[in-house]
């Protein structure tokens, strides 16, 4: 066979026009069903039937290109000689075959193409940016009171796999409980959490089998937009939840990414035992969190966690997220409790690596590895993970904090701690959402020494939720206003409390009034006895108990507790756990001890480390802090003071003029 000749014959007969025209004219055709399909809602069948008849259609246009063409005389065999000499008048060519007329289709498809594709784009980012939903506590209507903990494990589900769809903004269940059996409306829910959409339901459960019913409300509409039973077997629960999540996202038309897709259709772990397990597990661990304080209670709730995760790997080896289940509940236990061991945090980064070698796209596994990082001072490896956890579920704001934190307190770069915040701001709306940012904002000013600012935020807190403690003691007491300390205390912290206790003893201490400060540092070891181990008194309070015996006359006691906080605090630092506060203890122990050169080198230590910037609230407290009566006019620790307060009013500066340029 003559290929030459065979190519040559295929362009006279016109061919690759017509085939070039065919597959134009084809997608034009399949873009116009597309989207009238959509607009009138026909069956996907009618798209799919047309796609079908115009593939078929290409070889029966390429046999007759083959075959005939158009002449004056109507159509002609390409093999005849109409065909072979142009019969159209000078200067006209045959139809369809103009080199012009394909371009321009072509220049129309790519030009349609790229529009197309710039305002879907555009419009889902748009959508996606506006979208915000809030998954209610769902109805438990069984019997077994006991087993409720399997609806809020159906419900922390749903809102998980939303979490992972980019551009959705999804309320975090801390901030939806106070809605379990609400009677407010969609509207008043929606207005409170600023969120567009409520997801609520129920869930019924008799022997093995389950009935979710759950349906999607417009909060501005105060309308049902959606509303769907699913009636199965309870071992395909785990599958369902994902079901609810793609229909969620599909009915308020939001884009769900080839990567999140398969992250939401991702199976934990097919033993249902298992994951009943690790759903009990999840429920003590959230009520743990949920307490005021730290207590026996809230070690209780996290051993009975334990065992619960514990279980379900036993049940399943391969479970992942039960991994890190166990990781969270370390990191919290282990956090105060065991800092002086040499093990510490050892069991969560075990934990974590083990669920990230079972699924390396586990959003909650990075995150809690990131806090690990953080707290062993690996700042680098904590903002790598971190990162990786918002790049898998956009929604972790565990992580966000966690970047601010480190860009603070170990890179000094408040700009971009700021900067973490305010996205963190823009994401959240809910109350408890908000009482927490604001209370985060309060501590980026406290470091700054920004008390005016720090205050502003604090108040913040307090108008969202006044009946909830706020650190607002700390800021009265170390700016010498110690009626408001005692006040404030007196009026929003009436529970008696190992908080309350503390507070007053540290509002008195700092007001120099021993006699009723000793009152209450009493009480406070009397409550660390009764309900235990509480890290702020234990671990960074013992020297203030200490001084506050040897001016109330006890001064055995009050040396012992002043040897046992320099203990404690180099033991840290041997540990490389340190933070600046210890070291500027140090400095306040050995000063009023009257050990100058022990102060001079810690002094030392607390300038080379930055901890004036580290450590910023302490600018404010060495003005009135009673360790360093015994030094205020020496020319040493003036200019000691004197240093940290050029470089926090330098950072303030610093931080101000980018306020000053975000507001304009």
């Amino acid at each position: 066979m003559n290929f030459k000749k065979f190519f040559a014959e295929l362009k006279r007969r016109k061919v690759y026009n017509v085939a070039v025209t065919y597959a134009v004219v084809s997608w034009i055709i399949s873009q116009i069903v597309t989207q009238l399909t959509s607009t009138f809602e026909a069956p996907l069948w009618v798209a799919k039937m047309m796609t079908v008849i115009l593939i078929a259609g290409f070889p029966v246009a390429i046999i007759l290109a083959w075959a005939f063409e158009m002449s004056p005389e109507g159509m002609v065999r390409t093999t005849s000689d109409a065909a072979k000499t142009n019969p159209y008048p000078p200067g006209k060519k045959k139809p369809l075959t103009g080199k012009l007329f394909i371009g321009i289709l072509v220049l129309i498809i790519i030009g349609q193409f790229a529009f197309y594709k710039f305002n879907q784009n555009e419009s889902h980012a748009d959508k996606n940016e506006e979208v915000s939903i809030a998954v209610l506590p769902l109805k438990y209507q069984s019997q077994d009171l006991e087993k409720e903990y399997l609806a809020n494990g159906a419900g922390d589900a749903i809102r998980v796999h939303l979490s992972k769809i980019k551009g959705l903004r999804v309320t975090p269940r801390i901030s939806v409980e106070q809605y379990r059996g609400t009677t407010k409306t969609a509207r008043v829910i929606g207005d409170e959490l600023n969120v567009a959409y409520l997801l609520e339901g129920s869930f019924f459960m008799v022997d093995n089998k389950v009935l979710l019913s759950v349906n999607l409300i417009s909060t501005e509409e105060g309308v049902q937009v959606a509303s769907k039973e699913y009636n199965r077997d309870y071992n395909e629960i785990i599958q369902v939840q994902s079901e609810v999540a793609k229909t969620v996202a599909k009915e308020i038309s939001v884009e769900i990414s080839p990567e999140a897709m398969e992250r939401i259709e991702t199976i934990p772990t097919e033993n249902s035992m298992a994951y009943d397990h690790f759903l009990r597990g999840n429920e003590f661990y959230f009520k743990a969190n949920s307490l005021e304080q730290k207590n026996k209670e809230w070690m209780q709730l996290l051993d009975e966690a334990t065992v619960s995760y514990n279980q379900a790997i036993k049940t399943d080896p391969s479970f992942a997220e039960a991994y890190i289940g166990l990781a969270r509940v370390d990191y919290k236990r282990n956090l105060d409790a065991a800092i002086l061991e040499d093990s510490y945090l050892d069991n969560v980064i075990l934990m974590a690596n083990k669920a990230l070698e079972l699924d390396p796209n586990l959003a909650d596994a990075y995150s809690v590895r990131g806090l690990y990082h953080t707290r062993v001072y690996k700042p680098h490896l904590a903002v790598s993970d971190s990162k990786r956890a918002l790049e898998i579920d956009p929604n972790n704001i565990e992580s966000m904090y966690n970047l601010s934190f480190v860009y603070r307190n170990f890179d000094l770069n408040f700009r971009e701690s700021l900067e973490t915040l305010q996205k963190i701001e823009v994401l959240v709306h809910s109350q408890e959402e908000l009482w927490r940012l604001y209370g985060e904002f309060a501590e980026f000013y406290v470091q700054l020494d920004d008390v005016e600012k720090e205050e502003y935020h604090l108040k913040k807190q307090q108008d969202l939720k006044p009946g909830d403690i706020v650190n607002f003691w700390f800021t009265y007491a170390r700016t010498k206003r110690m009626k408001e300390c005692i006040d404030y205390i007196d009026t929003h912290q009436k529970e008696i409390n190992q908080y309350r206790v503390s507070s007053l003893a540290g509002c008195y201490y700092f007001g120099g009034d021993y006699q009723n400060a000793i009152r209450y540092y009493d009480a406070m070891e009397q409550l660390l006895q009764e309900e235990n181990f509480n890290y702020a008194v234990v671990i960074r309070d013992s020297h203030r108990f200490g001084h506050t015996l040897i001016e109330t006359g006890n001064n055995e006691k009050g040396m012992e507790m002043m040897r046992r906080q320099i203990q404690i605090n180099k033991r840290l630092i041997e540990l490389n756990r340190p933070d600046y506060g210890l070291i500027y203890d140090l400095v306040g122990i050995y000063s009023f001890l009257g050990q100058k050169e022990e102060a001079l080198r810690w002094m030392d230590l607390f300038n080379e480390g930055e901890g004036w910037l580290k450590y910023g609230s302490v600018y404010s407290l060495v003005q009135i802090d009673p360790l360093f009566d015994s030094v205020r006019e020496d020319p040493v620790f003036i200019n000691w003071v004197e240093t940290g307060g050029k470089k926090l009013e330098k950072a303030r500066r610093e931080i101000n003029t980018y306020l000053e340029k975000e507001n304009n």
